[in-house]
């Protein structure tokens, strides 16, 4: 996928038997907190987050292929939906966004790579706040659940992502730590080896962003900041692709 780099991201989705994010707010759907509620804390619960996703580019993103026998699934009948979020730079630009899809034998396909999000769009960061934390947690991922990739997004206050797991017994496990996020630099993170999770088990993720004068790309530290497209706006995004294990390959991991 292609686009004017000067002006725009690209994010994009399917929108077929499941609910995109967007058309869940425009239906008037309430998101449910995980941990005691608040403007800076929450996600979406169950059912939504994540579902319909498909790709995106990022600056910085760097492509990984699946592994053999992985692939994603765009149900027939699918129409696919291209997000494109453009900051205009005050010059007349062409956009020439396209995107290629690589098709898979479906005889080959052995795993359905899925997407799930730990997201939170009801914060505020305030004005002049250095080290300001959001917190978002996932659905529930199902039984035999195998990660294979996190890729953290925020925008240009982003300033550190931290992943963990949540156990059904409420044990915790840190899965990923980046100090230093770069909006210059998104990166997704595949794993080695993919890791295994009991049923029930959730991504937690907490952001800090970086609101002060501290800050060389903060557009502006004097203002409140919430959730938007836009790169004066913010994200706060914790995505996650993952397969369901085969019956055979269920983890037996005790927690």
């Amino acid at each position: 996928m292609k686009g004017q780099g000067a002006l725009g991201r690209f994010h994009g989705g399917f929108e077929g038997p499941e609910l995109q994010i967007g058309q869940a707010l425009a239906e008037g759907w309430v998101f449910r907190s995980f941990e005691g509620g608040g403007e800076n804390r929450g996600g979406f619960g169950d059912g939504i987050a994540g579902q319909g996703f498909l790709a995106a580019y990022v600056p910085g993103l760097r492509p990984i292929p699946y592994a053999k026998g992985m692939a994603k699934c765009i149900p027939a009948g699918s129409s696919l939906t291209f997000q494109i979020h453009y900051t205009p730079n005050g010059t007349a630009q062409d956009d020439v966004t396209r995107i290629g899809l690589w098709f898979a034998d479906a005889k080959s396909v052995t795993r359905e790579v899925k997407t799930v999000a730990a997201t939170n769009l009801m914060f505020a960061i305030p004005p002049g706040a250095g080290n300001y934390q959001v917190d978002a947690t996932s659905n529930r991922l199902p039984e035999g659940s195998q990660v294979l990739t996190f890729m953290p997004h925020m925008h240009l206050r982003g300033k550190a992502f931290f992943y963990e797991a949540v156990f059904p017994n409420g044990k915790r496990e840190t899965l990923l730590d980046v100090p230093r996020y770069d909006f210059n630099w998104q990166t997704a993170y595949r794993e080695v080896k993919p890791l295994s999770f009991p049923a029930g088990t959730r991504i937690h993720a907490i952001a800090h962003f970086d609101n002060s004068v501290n800050n060389p790309a903060n557009p502006n530290p004097n203002v409140a900041v919430r959730w938007g497209s836009a790169s004066e706006n913010e994200m706060m995004d914790g995505w996650v692709e993952y397969v369901d294990a085969p019956a055979a390959e269920i983890s037996t991991r005790i927690h």
